[in-house]
């Protein structure tokens, strides 16, 4: 472990260095793991394996998965997301955790409690009402506050960060023969101020957020005959932030997935949505951005085909806006994998479609911008992916992937200096991407290193009533060019369990406007690399009952998680979990 942090610590005094370590690791073992999370098992709600107590929130450190055998990607119909909304110290937007971390199925619920020396709070808490064969039903809630001080970059200035988050939800699961319903509500009330840099109008001290999502959906048991999945869900976004009126906007989704067989190895289907947005108590002052009703209408029809280790869907996406925003996008919808052995899979994709980027999905991205503005929604014409998975030993997996995507309207980030808030300029960018991760796991040690490279080519515009420009040649703002993770958990004794992990983001460029500035591209900022690192321990004193201590920034690191909103410095986390 000492000697994991020493080889860290000197990375980090050299970011170029660690960009090419990392890159040139990634390239020996030759290839990471594609990911396997069913989604069915995030509708169920249901966990399987031993929870270990965590405030992930506070440290960001979750216990890594089994390794696998090389599985296919799946691209399924994208679902709202059933999480539960917590604030982390080294990221602008909230923590989407399981909300139910249930142990064995004698344990019916946990409750989690950490504090820490920021001073930061967190507590979780959930419980099966029902576990049997046919039925599941779960209830959750989750708590984050904190009160304290961040100190600029920019300047010598002080300011408070203020957050309280609060979410309270249920689900349910019931198992027909043959098919199966499942639903779920949640509400989150979230109070926090802008502690973001700022200038000119005064601060927004006082947003109050009030996001509910409910899902009702179906889905059949049986893939070999007509097979169906469908989901209904309503989302409502309320948000106060200091003006006379608050705004609203109401979302209502259908999500399909209906196949059915020609032929042994073969099937046909049609997959798609249709969302409808409607907004109150529109911005008087953003004509541009006016958040007028619009539907998106998305269907996609494919025919599969199957071999003995081999799998081809061809599809194609046609995509259509009505309303305030009238867009029309054909994608494709292509994809293909083959086993070529028991240890080697190759895959490819070609898909695309919109990109939802209403204010209840982007709250969870980025809280702080600015609460006149509705986001446009993304196009992305097509996003090219090709990699191989393989299994090297049978607790070793490696996989190397590379990709290219052009995306319309795709969004980045401007800090507005002069007006408080955040912003965006819109772009069409083409991104070549190349990476990997390796996965090693065994029952002391377990080991993740995922490492991703980014080159932007972005063409630009930004035209609102407050600023307007044009580029052929615009920065990427904030979006790293080079992203690396790595996770080493070390568990000496059954009772006792280490987790070590470091983040780090390079090459990244802020967008900032200033008062007097003509473009944003006369105020760029180069931020800092982020070099994260947290160190957790963890012990279980019965089989019930678990103490945790985290140390988080173990580098002492300053830098912006976005221009002008420092990330929490170093401090101490300590807390207890107990399951019932």
């Amino acid at each position: 472990m000492k000697t994991s942090i020493n080889v860290i610590a000197g990375l980090t005094r050299n970011p170029l260095k660690a960009v090419l370590s990392l890159l040139v690791l990634v390239g020996l073992c030759t290839t990471l793991q594609a990911q396997t999370a069913d989604p069915d098992l995030n509708r169920e709600m249901t966990i399987e394996k031993d929870y270990v107590p965590t405030v992930k929130d506070a440290n960001k450190i979750n216990r890594l998965p089994d390794v696998t055998a090389p599985t296919a990607p799946k691209t399924p119909v994208q679902f709202a997301n059933y999480m539960s909304v917590l604030d982390m110290p080294s990221s602008l937007s909230p923590l989407k955790s399981t909300a139910s971390a249930f142990g064995s199925s004698d344990q019916l619920g946990y409750v989690t409690l950490g504090v820490s020396t920021l001073p930061d709070f967190s507590a979780e808490a959930g419980f099966q009402i029902l576990r049997t064969p046919t039925d599941r039903l779960n209830i959750y809630g989750s708590h984050r506050s904190g009160n304290y001080t961040m100190k600029y970059l920019q300047t010598d200035e002080k300011y408070k960060k203020k957050i309280n988050d609060n979410t309270f939800g249920l689900n349910y699961l019931h198992r027909f023969a043959d098919w199966k319903v499942f639903a779920d509500a949640q509400y989150t009330y979230a109070k926090y101020n802008d502690y973001g840099y700022h200038d000119y109008l005064g601060d927004i001290d006082n947003w109050n957020d009030n996001l509910f999502s409910m899902h009702l959906g179906a889905a059949s048991n049986d893939k070999d005959e007509l097979s169906f999945l469908i989901n209904a869900t309503y989302t409502l976004f309320n948000q106060k932030y200091g003006a006379p009126k608050a705004k609203n906007e109401n979302r209502l989704v259908l999500d399909f997935d209906l196949n059915a067989p020609l032929d042994i190895d073969k099937h046909i289907g049609v997959e798609g949505s249709i969302k409808n947005y409607s907004y109150s108590n529109l911005d008087p002052f953003d004509s541009y951005h006016a958040k007028n009703d619009y539907t998106a209408l998305s269907v996609a029809p494919y025919m599969l085909f199957e071999g003995e280790n081999w799998q081809t869907h061809l599809g194609l996406s046609v995509n259509k806006q009505f309303g305030n925003y009238d867009k029309f996008l054909i994608a494709p919808d292509v994809r293909f994998h083959v086993q070529a052995s028991d240890q080697v899979l190759f895959y490819i994709s070609a898909t695309g479609g919109f990109t939802d980027n209403s204010n209840y999905e982007l709250f969870y991205q980025n809280r702080y911008i600015d609460p006149a503005l509705r986001v446009k929604d993304s196009r992305t014409l097509v996003n090219a992916k090709f990699g191989a998975d393989f299994v090297i030993l049978p607790n070793l997996n490696v996989d190397v992937h590379t990709g290219y995507r052009v995306t319309d309207d795709d969004w980045f980030l401007v800090n507005d200096y002069s007006l408080v808030t955040n912003t965006v300029a819109y772009g069409k960018a083409k991104v070549f991407n190349i990476g990997g991760a390796v996965r090693y796991t065994q029952s002391l040690v377990d080991f993740e290193l995922t490492a991703d490279y980014n080159h932007w080519d972005v063409s630009g515009t930004m035209d609102n009533d407050y600023h307007g420009f044009a580029s052929d040649d615009m920065p990427a703002f904030n979006k790293p060019s080079f992203i690396a993770n790595l996770k080493i958990g070390y568990k000496p004794v059954n009772s006792l369990r280490f987790d070590l992990i470091y983040h780090l983001e390079a090459d990244r460029q802020a967008g900032v406007w200033a008062l007097e500035a003509i473009d944003p591209l006369s105020t760029e900022a180069k931020l800092d690399t982020i070099n994260d690192l947290s160190l957790k321990g963890t012990y279980a004193i019965t089989k019930n009952f678990s103490v945790f201590v985290a140390v988080n920034n173990l580098l002492f690191q300053k830098y912006d998680l976005t221009y002008g909103y420092p990330a929490n410095p170093f401090n101490l986390m300590g807390g207890i979990s107990y399951k019932f």
